[in-house]
């Protein structure tokens, strides 16, 4: 019985994401040619959390004591799935700007 359960939980748990997420994406790519995406962040991480949460999955983040949220860092992670951006996202206290690090010459060696 209780593995039904969770078959169910889960099932009805992906299509809401996914509706969410259809509905979603598309309103924040319209906000983010329209607008400056840093004045909508907040809904970028709202988005991000509650695709966490339909996921079942909790976020803890754990600060090392001379981390300062105020100034710049990179934040690197040892593997990318389809998970990892939006877990990432809503825990990262800065704006992100994805694929920055392009125009750094020196990453751009690194990578190819």
């Amino acid at each position: 019985m209780k593995r039904v359960w969770f078959a169910l939980r889960s099932a009805f748990l992906w299509a809401i994401s996914l509706l969410h997420f259809a509905i979603a994406v598309p309103m924040l790519i319209a906000l983010a040619i329209v607008f400056d995406p840093k004045k909508h962040d907040w809904l970028q991480r709202s988005f991000c959390r509650r695709i966490v949460f339909f996921a079942g999955a909790k976020v803890q983040v754990v600060r090392s004591p001379g981390f300062d949220p105020q100034k710049t860092c990179f934040f690197i992670s040892n593997h990318v799935n389809l998970f990892d951006p939006f877990s990432l996202y809503c825990a990262i206290p800065q704006f992100v700007a994805a694929g920055s690090w392009n125009r750094i010459s020196i990453f751009r060696s690194m990578v190819g």
